[in-house]
């Protein structure tokens, strides 16, 4: 089964209303947000934009491409983290409680890490996937059955061996 078919069974089992579940963006839109934002999107986030534009799935949102609602799109989020555009961060979701999961650039991929403003907008508390396709799995089958993602350092090594590679790790 692809990264892309397994996240969006996830996805249907953790929705508890698909029809939030927005449709995929397309090319046009897609390339029109890379213009404004000034980046190149990795190839697992346009995949997977996609596929899905953005849903209330997850425990603070899956964000994507457009501004139904604003709280879900990339671009605006992005608007209110200049920081996160020099990096080179894109935010991908919300924990529910004001905080972030951002794509990163770094030189080994690009992990999601987590980030919470209020301590600092502008360095990663802590690593919680080495790709995207992990942290969505991850986030949503911890959303159908609580799997310990991402603080349990023994099934984190069990699903995303890579992850242990990063620093600083959850539970550092």
């Amino acid at each position: 089964m692809s990264d892309i078919t397994h996240v969006l069974e996830l996805l249907s089992e953790a929705h508890p209303a698909p029809e939030e579940v927005r449709r995929g963006a397309t090319d046009d839109e897609l390339v029109q947000l890379e213009v404004d934002l000034g980046t190149p999107f990795p190839a697992e986030l346009l995949e997977w934009l996609r596929a899905c534009r953005g849903t209330t799935a997850g425990p603070g949102g899956l964000y994507g491409v457009g501004k139904d609602p604003e709280c879900l799109d990339i671009a605006y989020i992005l608007d209110g983290f200049p920081a996160w555009r020099a990096k080179g961060w894109i935010p991908v979701a919300g924990d529910g409680n004001g905080n972030y999961f951002v794509l990163t650039s770094e030189s080994n991929g690009n992990p999601v890490g987590f980030v919470e403003p209020m301590e600092t907008e502008e360095e990663i508390q802590f690593y919680v996937a080495s790709n995207l396709f992990i942290f969505l799995r991850e986030i949503l089958a911890n959303e159908v059955a609580r799997t310990g993602w991402p603080f349990d350092a023994a099934y984190i090594s069990g699903v995303d061996p890579d992850l242990l590679s990063l620093s600083p790790l959850p539970w550092s």
